[in-house]
């Protein structure tokens, strides 16, 4: 199957304003990654914050800025068709980077490290810790200036609990495609 061309848009901050606020925001939102150039485009535009919008990214600006697949976040919610589609490839990165941090021999109990994933400008933070001879993986869902939908957040919460289980599944790791 090829490799589907993706769109990119990239935050904007308004460079005269110095709040707290601006800071924080530069650390919430991010390049986000879009399946068609429309649904990019109705994504682009001001947010939450009275001081950043979003506009076009080009492949450039992924240079420019040195992006991978770790430093964008899914701009669709959980029920766009193309969410799977889009999310697979950042889920997959972002857990294979989880496990690359955690501790190769794990503590009995206490964090063991912690991953974001940005999806609809909702950051949900994947987070391992071990409880005896377990490695528990809880969900945290946190908007900071946009407004989630609960039930969405929810749905998007299921499904990666959903991932969670298939990729920390014993019986998968380490499995050779057949």
């Amino acid at each position: 199957m090829p490799t589907p061309q993706f769109f990119f848009a990239q935050p904007q901050f308004r460079a005269s304003v110095s709040d707290r606020s601006l800071a924080l925001a530069s650390h919430y939102y991010c390049f986000e990654v879009f399946a068609t150039a429309e649904d990019r485009d109705a994504c682009c535009g001001p947010t939450a914050h009275p001081n950043v919008k979003y506009v076009r990214a080009t492949t450039e600006d992924i240079v420019q800025n040195d992006m991978t697949i770790d430093d964008v976040g899914c701009g669709v919610p959980h029920d766009h068709p193309h969410f799977e589609l889009i999310m697979a490839p950042l889920f997959d990165a972002a857990i294979a980077r989880l496990f690359r941090s955690m501790p190769r021999a794990p503590k009995r109990s206490g964090p063991l490290g912690s991953v974001e994933l940005f999806i609809a400008r909702t950051r949900y933070t994947v987070f391992a810790e071990a409880k005896k001879d377990w490695v528990t993986f809880p969900i945290e869902a946190m908007t900071v200036f946009e407004e989630a939908d609960q039930s969405v957040t929810d749905r998007t919460l299921e499904w990666l609990q959903g991932r969670l289980a298939i990729s920390t599944s014993s019986s998968l790791l380490n499995a050779r495609p057949s």
